[in-house]
């Protein structure tokens, strides 16, 4: 008879906020979408966590900073493969708030390029301690 609309999409952007022109990157996002633009200053690892204390089944996360091969700069925090090994709690801490099928998206230039095409540790989409 009826079909019963698809809830609505969970998702969260963190968005490191020395970004250039950070706003317009706001302005373009669906207004679903909830945005939390990250200091800076400060350990981007750490406020995601925080942001996302008690919260589940979220349908994606996604990640905007400055990046390079193999890497992604979140406040002073730069994530690449040694980095996400030393915070495996952290990093389980934030894969607890999505659905079992959410996604984390990272958003920086050239964090999946590299001269041997290795993926950015992240890939495919959920921290190693979130699987």
């Amino acid at each position: 008879m009826f079909d019963t609309p698809p809830a609505p999409r969970q998702e969260i952007a963190f968005i490191n906020g020395n970004l250039a022109d950070f706003q317009t990157l706001i302005a373009g996002m669906r207004p679903d979408i909830d945005v939390v633009v990250l200091d800076p200053a400060g350990d981007g690892l750490a406020q995601i966590a925080q942001t996302l204390a008690g919260r589940t089944g979220l349908d994606a996360i996604h990640l905007v900073g400055h990046g390079a091969a193999g890497l992604l700069q979140l406040g002073e925090v730069t994530l690449d493969a040694d980095c996400l090994k030393a915070n495996a709690g952290v990093l389980a801490d934030i894969g607890a708030a999505l659905a079992a099928d959410g996604d984390i998206l990272v958003y920086g230039c050239e964090t999946g390029a590299g001269t041997e095409r290795a993926p950015f540790p992240l890939a495919p989409g959920r921290p190693p301690a979130a699987r």
